[in-house]
C-alpha cells in the first residue's frame, strides 16, 4: 500500500512537470540562445503558435530602464509593414525589405519582413528606453538580418 502511493505521487509529479513544459512551448523560428545571443544577454520568451499560421515569438531583454524586444511574426497575409521605398535585402527569404519606425518618446522599432514560401514574416527589435550601450542604426539592421535569415531558412 505505502509503495503504491509512492509511485502515484512520482506519477503525479513527472506528469505535472510535463504540462508544465509543454506551456512553455519553444519558438519554432528562432531559438531562445540565438535571440538572447544576438541582444546580448538573457531574454524571456513568450510564444503564440496558431494552427492558421499567424504566430508570435518574442524575446524581451530588460537592461535597467531600457528593454529590448525581438519580435517574430508569421501570418499567412501581406501586411505590407515597410512603405514602397523601403531596402531590399536579396538572399533574405522573397521580398524582403528593412524599415525603420520611430515612436517618440524614447522608442525605435527596425523591421525585416518579407516571403517565404506562402508565409510572410516579420522580424521586429523595438528598443525602449535609453540602454546603458546604444546600437547603431547599421548594427540593429545587422541583428535583425541575422535574425530574418534564420527565421526565412527555417520557414523553407
Amino acid at each position: 500500500m505505502m509503495i503504491t502511493l509512492r509511485l502515484l505521487c512520482v506519477l503525479a509529479t513527472l506528469s505535472l512537470c510535463f504540462v508544465a513544459r509543454a506551456q512553455t512551448a519553444p519558438c519554432p523560428w528562432l531559438t531562445e540562445g540565438t535571440a538572447a545571443e544576438l541582444l546580448s544577454g538573457p531574454v524571456a520568451v513568450a510564444t503564440r503558435i496558431l494552427p492558421a499560421g499567424d504566430s508570435t515569438c518574442a524575446f524581451t531583454l530588460q537592461q535597467g530602464a531600457a528593454t529590448s524586444v525581438l519580435e517574430i511574426s508569421i501570418t499567412a497575409s501581406d501586411h505590407s509593414i515597410c512603405p514602397p521605398n523601403s531596402m531590399k535585402l536579396p538572399g533574405i527569404g522573397n521580398e524582403a525589405v528593412f524599415c525603420t519606425q520611430n515612436h517618440p518618446p524614447n522608442e525605435i522599432t527596425d523591421i525585416v519582413s518579407g516571403r517565404a514560401r506562402n508565409l510572410y514574416f516579420a522580424v521586429r527589435l523595438t528598443i525602449t528606453g535609453k540602454p546603458s550601450t546604444t546600437l547603431s542604426h547599421a548594427m540593429r539592421q545587422s541583428l535583425l538580418e541575422q535574425a530574418a535569415e534564420e527565421v526565412a531558412g527555417n520557414l523553407y
